[in-house]
């Protein structure tokens, strides 16, 4: 039987930096939460999820969010086999917030930016990455 580790890697006096690691032998999580950064991600298999990523920068009118489901590689020299990211960026200067989304299946996949409120996209990029370096 495997063994199962919990614990709270830090957190400062007043609770604005804190950071947690679960693990057990099905399933890792880790959160993190600062002024400027959060993130919550668990990997179960070959399957990670990032239920929340959120970045405030300068020069962003709001947080930069991103969600995403991936499946990981057996072996980790590669890139994930599948995968979906989707996010939502705020720019000072840019009216709408941008709806992002980045899907794949082995080596292609699309890049598509929506503006907020419109149906039609901003950008819808194919890509295709092959073997040649």
């Amino acid at each position: 039987m495997g063994q199962f580790y919990f614990g709270r890697v830090g957190q400062n006096s007043i609770g604005i930096d804190t950071r947690r690691l679960t693990f057990d032998p099905q399933h890792q999580q880790v959160s993190y939460q600062s002024k400027n950064l959060t993130l919550a991600a668990q990997l179960s298999g070959q399957q990670l999820a990032s239920d929340t990523l959120t970045v405030q920068a300068p020069g962003m009118a709001q947080p930069a969010t991103v969600s995403s489901t991936l499946t990981l590689s057996r072996i980790p020299d590669v890139l994930p086999e599948d995968g979906a990211l989707q996010g939502q960026l705020a720019l000072v200067g840019i009216p709408d917030p941008l709806q992002i989304k980045l899907d794949w299946q082995q080596q292609s996949g699309t890049l598509t930016a929506i503006a907020e409120h419109q149906s039609t996209p901003l950008l819808m990029l194919p890509w295709h990455i092959n073997a040649q370096k």
